[in-house]
């Protein structure tokens, strides 16, 4: 025995414990940080998709303007056009 009163096995345990939840503690943050990458990742994705939806309105509102200005200046019908589409 050591004069603390502990054996050497004791003391390397007692370090080997101190290393494990340093361990623990590093891996905890790690994983935080994953966490939070995914986060980010997830919003910027979230916020593209809302986007794109905007846009694809968008793009389907001016579709229908042009065709039905194309109508309008060809003198077709709506059932015209429509015939004329499905063939």
């Amino acid at each position: 025995m050591t004069t603390s009163g502990m054996t050497p096995q004791s003391t390397m345990r007692r370090r080997g414990n101190a290393k494990g939840k340093q361990q623990r503690e590093h891996e905890q943050q790690d994983r935080k940080g994953r966490e939070a990458k995914v986060k980010k990742l997830k919003d910027g994705y979230e916020e593209a998709l809302k986007e794109l939806g905007d846009l694809r309105k968008k793009q389907r509102e001016q579709q229908v303007s042009k065709l039905l200005d194309a109508m309008d200046k060809s003198g077709k019908t709506f059932e015209e056009v429509i015939r004329l589409i499905k063939l």
